[in-house]
């Protein structure tokens, strides 16, 4: 019996679907041995291996933290690191992650997987005084006329609450100026069955990403990513450019 063009497509079909179940009932850690193994021969002739392992050398260990939660934070931090391009923007983060007094864990891997986008997307992170187990940022850019607008995240390192939604925002008032404040549930957005650095990222950077299109209801005017680049974009700098000028929100509330 011969088959027809359209019989063998189907057949194919089927026999790949077989072969999909069939993967989908592997442990997860099978699964991923081939990415696993990939990775580590990448990280043994990537030149940026030298100066990403200088960095991981001075993340210390959280106390009172599960190793699960500890290899989690290291493994993100890596690829995290990995991923820019430019060794003194790698440096803004230990600068960040030291205001976290008394860390969980779970607010520094937000913070480590959202901070690749920050660069793309020419987006300043200040670091306000935070209570234990938080981190408070301040995330601004330069808009019109160079004008500097921000909003606030009040990242808590053992919150879960509704971390299956965007989070809806509160106006505050800081030095005569309104601006956004986000509380962000990070414990809520680790998945602790797998506790899995790649869907790690994915799931936060995507939280983050819904928390972006949110910011363009009320004025914000956010720029699309763009590659790495080390033009004004270092820490020392960029906090400077804290100019006293309104934020979208003061500017509607003067117009009222």
């Amino acid at each position: 019996m011969r088959f027809t063009p359209i019989q063998w497509i189907s057949e194919y079909i089927k026999q790949l679907h077989v072969v999909v179940v069939y993967l989908k009932e592997l442990p997860s850690f099978v699964r991923r041995l081939p990415a696993i193994v990939w990775h580590r021969i990448i990280w043994f002739v990537d030149p940026r291996r030298r100066k990403v392992k200088v960095l991981l050398a001075r993340l210390e260990p959280i106390p009172g933290v599960t190793e699960s939660m500890q290899k989690l934070r290291r493994d993100v931090y890596t690829a995290c690191l990995l991923e820019i391009k430019d060794h003194e923007l790698r440096l803004e983060i230990p600068l960040i992650l030291a205001h976290t007094p008394k860390p969980s864990g779970a607010e520094q891997i937000f913070l480590m997987s959202i901070y690749p986008i920050l660069i793309r997307r020419r987006l300043i992170a200040i670091p306000r005084p935070s209570p234990p187990g938080r981190l408070d940022l301040e995330i601004g850019y330069r808009g019109h006329a160079d004008e500097y607008y921000f909003w606030e995240f009040e990242i808590d390192g053992s919150s879960k609450d509704r971390a299956d939604r965007t989070p809806t925002p509160r106006t505050r008032l800081r030095d005569e100026r309104v601006f956004l404040n986000y509380q962000i549930p990070a414990a809520g957005l680790i998945d602790e069955e797998t506790m899995d650095p790649e869907e790690t990222i994915i799931h936060i950077r995507s939280y983050f990403i819904n928390i972006l299109a949110d910011l363009k209801k009320y004025g914000y005017q956010l720029l699309t990513a763009q590659p790495h680049t080390h033009e004004a974009l270092i820490y020392n700098q960029r906090k400077q450019a804290n100019s006293r000028v309104p934020s979208p929100l003061a500017k509607k509330r003067s117009r009222r």
